[in-house]
């Protein structure tokens, strides 16, 4: 009975031993783990506050001739299980209950609490045997039959010298020591040998057994093989190696801020491209002192509205860490894990891509330069995401006969004329729109570059008709052919038209303009009006 008792303990098999009452008085550490509770939680509560189901239920599975599996729900982390409930072999008026996921283990009839305590061990998914002080195995499962090829009978003869190939011992140091101070080990991962001579890769854990004397008597092999887990490891390291590689070729890294820290984090290839130390994290601060002053204020500002629109931003900057100076490409997006949010993205060099930039179009709006470069976009002249939201509320009072309103028109197949073209002739693509964007608006309409591929454009003091109008000329406008070195290239565009109220605010916009674009994008249509209500609803 000793053995059954090492079984209980060590077992991968969630169990619980109970009085007649129905009072638990032991839960393994299989069923700690699953439950993700301490052992002195679990020990002296009821088995409804455990299981949430009354002893007197289950205890109508002991009355009957033959022992049955019970068929009652249970809730374990989640996931439904049966149970097994037997006679504990070596304590009178205990009970042993073993569950088994329900959607794994159908029931099945058992005709004695002997057999139905066989069948647990049979049935284990661990591959389980007991080797006598001899080191030949004097019990095994199915599990492990199936594990190293041999039959039942086969084990008989089997030494635990077997597992293992011959210039190799079962035990490590650190397990024979483990066994002399503790009696058991822990789980390793270690090459077992299987009757063919090919070699499986297992967990092991191995337990002794002694008598109320003390005497050793044997001890229980447990074996789980994870070979198909090594495999996805392989898989998964392949996959990241050729992740790396390409990032390197690209020049591409990632990063990762999370808000309420203030610390970034980069991936190896990141670290490379800025040539700082691949630490677990530094403080954005710190790294906003190696950008010049205009880029460092533009990430700063980017992040926050990140975070305040929950959109994403697109942008490039100047990276002043090296001798020379480096233009990089900052990508972020938003992301939320419970309470916290952070922003993941994308960094890359894109210094080779730039030629040196022909003069900025001379842009014949009142707005431009007005800001200074921390609120101007460095590559068409035009205000940024963030001046624009800084002027919604002055522009309002602008605009006393007709509400505001915003018009944002996306790009639809900008990045492909980056991939196939190159950097600058995409640079030029968003030189003559931010032209024509101009050429088409009033004087006191406010054009601004929002994003990458996206611009805006603050209509004042316009009937709903004409800006509709407005938007559809901008969008014939941009879609004109561009002669880039003499090659054609055309854009297609989309716009959606915020009608705004005098309680809105620029996030509120942003938000339901961004919004309005994605559902065009899902629709395939050219133009959609958004009509901002009272209390910043969104219809």
């Amino acid at each position: 009975m000793q053995t059954h008792s090492a079984l209980f303990n060590h077992t991968d098999n969630p169990m619980l031993r109970v009085d007649a009452r129905g009072i638990v008085q032991q839960g393994n550490s299989a069923f700690c783990r699953l439950t993700h509770q301490l052992p002195e939680f679990i020990s002296h509560q009821t088995l409804a506050e455990l299981c949430g189901v009354y002893w007197r239920q289950l205890s109508e599975f002991l009355m009957v001739e033959d022992d049955t599996p019970s068929d009652l729900p249970f809730k374990l982390a989640g996931i439904s299980h049966i149970a097994y409930i037997v006679a504990a072999p070596d304590m009178p008026e205990e009970f042993w209950i073993c569950f088994h996921p329900a959607d794994i283990v159908q029931p099945t009839r058992i005709p004695t609490a002997e057999k139905a305590l066989n069948s647990l061990f049979d049935t284990s998914f661990d591959s389980i045997a007991f080797f006598d002080t001899t080191g030949y195995c004097q019990q095994s499962n199915r599990a492990f039959h199936e594990l190293l090829g041999y039959s039942q009978e086969e084990t008989i003869a089997l030494n635990a010298s077997q597992l293992v190939t011959l210039d190799t011992e079962l035990l490590t140091p650190l397990m024979s020591q483990q066994l002399m101070e503790r009696g058991t080990t822990d789980v390793f991962e270690r090459d077992v040998l299987h009757k063919n001579q090919s070699i499986i890769p297992v967990n092991i854990r191995i337990t002794q057994v002694v008598d109320h004397q003390q005497q050793r008597l044997g001890t229980w092999i447990i074996l789980r093989d994870i070979s198909s887990n090594q495999a996805q490891m392989r898989t998964l390291k392949h996959q990241q190696q050729l992740l790396e590689l390409t990032g390197r070729l690209a020049g591409i890294g990632g990063w990762e801020y999370v808000e309420k820290a203030r610390h970034v984090s980069f991936t190896p290839e990141a670290c490379k491209l800025l040539g700082v130390s691949p630490s677990d994290s530094h403080k954005l601060s710190d790294m906003l002192k190696l950008f010049a002053e205009d880029s460092s204020y533009e990430i700063q500002a980017s992040v926050e509205v990140a975070f305040l629109l929950k959109t994403p931003f697109d942008i490039e900057v100047d990276y002043l860490g090296f001798k020379q100076p480096r233009t990089l490409r900052l990508s972020g997006r938003m992301k939320k894990d419970g309470d916290t949010q952070y922003l993941v993205g994308a960094i890359q060099d894109i210094s080779r891509f730039k030629t040196q930039p022909d003069a900025l179009p001379e842009l014949p709006h009142a707005h431009r330069g007005t800001s200074g470069t921390a609120y101007q976009d460095k590559l068409t002249g035009l205000p940024n995401k963030i001046f624009l939201m800084s002027q919604v509320k002055p522009l309002m009072s602008q605009s006393p006969e007709h509400p505001l309103v915003f018009i944002e028109i996306d790009l639809r197949n900008f990045r492909r004329i980056n991939e196939n073209a190159g950097y600058s002739a995409g640079d030029e693509c968003l030189l003559q729109t931010a032209r024509r964007l101009q050429a088409h608006v009033h004087a006191q309409d406010l054009v601004a570059r929002i994003g990458g591929d996206e611009f805006g454009v603050v209509v004042v003091n316009q009937p709903l008709a004409a800006t509709e109008q407005l938007a559809q000329s901008l969008i014939d406008a941009i879609e004109q052919p561009i002669m880039i070195e003499n090659k054609r290239f055309q854009v297609q565009a989309a716009a959606c038209i915020v009608v705004t109220h005098s309680d809105s605010d620029s996030a509120d916009i942003l938000r339901a303009a961004n919004e309005g674009i994605a559902l065009i994008q899902s629709r395939e249509i050219r133009v959609h009006v958004v009509t901002l209500t009272s209390g910043s609803d969104i219809p």
